[in-house]
């Protein structure tokens, strides 16, 4: 679209991909540009992979510093494409005409705090919560129809944590069955927000590690054959080219090339350390044909010859 830039990033856990798209179009005409790009978008997808992909569109931001609220806001449309139909595109914006009513609480705010709770947003999930408690404050309702709004609350909490399989502590039991005040409710929810956000950052983090073991598992038993490439790894593990570049790079140091070189050069220098096999045989163990080949790329790196090396070292 003209005057509109793209930046995109691979969320490779959820198996999905955000967009922030920057447009100078005034406030009158937005609805209609998320509408534009988000159909193309739509359909380029369906071009280049042969199916409709889902989308969530958060609502628009006026600085960079507010993108991650519209992240979650479209995190959580993605959420209801889930319980409607797979191809659909869902703006947040929509999600509000859902509520029913003005005397409750904004629903649109309870989804901002459940999808920060399941990202594990801290902050994002405390702001939604402090916005909800301070719509509340100012209600002027029923105590029945208060304390109904309350507890509604509660098993926004008590679903989420179900989803996750996390059971509410003891001590918070306490604050959400015999809660009194409007403060006494949000000590308890502040709690558990930090309770599940807590546990869903360090299941990321395993996450993380996980694939990352796996992924170096799969290059140590594969640096030997001569067709491995950045391409095929990225394939194998379901990531772009791009993002497991970069990765390799920040998790090693190396780029992917100099990884797959560095990891038979560790093997060599073991074996002339720790056996009494033929150099030429050392190097063919581990993958290399072109036995000169190697030797001069070895000097180059170690300065010194293989067998140098083993004289010294072994």
């Amino acid at each position: 679209m003209k005057d509109a830039v793209g930046y995109g990033v691979e969320l490779i856990p959820d198996q999905s991909i955000a967009i922030l798209i920057s447009t100078g179009c005034n406030e009158s005409c937005l609805r209609q540009v998320q509408e534009e790009i988000a159909g193309e978008i739509s359909r380029l997808f369906e071009h280049c992979c042969g199916f409709l992909p889902t989308v969530g569109v958060g609502s628009p931001v006026s600085g960079l510093i507010h993108a991650n609220r519209s992240y979650i806001e479209a995190s959580a449309a993605m959420e209801q494409i889930g319980r409607i139909r797979k191809g659909e595109i869902v703006y947040f914006a929509d999600l509000s005409e859902w509520q029913e009513g003005s005397e409750w609480y904004p629903i649109e705010e309870q989804i901002r705090l459940v999808q920060s709770m399941k990202q594990g947003n801290n902050a994002a999930a405390k702001t939604a919560l402090a916005d909800i408690m301070h719509d509340l404050e100012g209600k002027e309702v029923s105590l029945f129809y208060f304390r109904c709004m309350s507890f509604d609350l509660i098993n926004t909490f008590l679903r989420t944590m179900n989803e996750l399989k996390l059971t509410i502590p003891q001590e918070y039991r306490s604050h959400l069955a015999e809660f009194t005040t409007l403060k006494q409710l949000n000590a308890g929810m502040t709690g558990l927000i930090d309770l599940i956000c807590d546990y869903v950052q360090a299941n990321k983090e395993s996450k993380n590690t996980a694939m990352g073991a796996e992924i170096f598992q799969y290059i140590e038993q594969h640096y030997r054959e001569y067709d491995l490439s950045l391409e095929k790894i990225a394939d194998h593990f379901q990531m772009s080219i791009s993002y497991f570049s970069r990765y390799m790079k920040d998790q090693t140091g190396y780029t992917f090339t100099e990884y797959v070189t560095h990891l038979p050069m560790e093997e060599v220098k073991r074996l002339l350390k720790n056996s009494d096999l033929a150099i030429k045989d050392i190097v063919a163990s581990v993958g290399y044909a072109d036995v000169s080949n190697f030797m001069r790329k070895f000097k180059t790196i170690e300065g010194i010859t293989l067998g140098q090396y083993r004289k010294l070292y072994s």
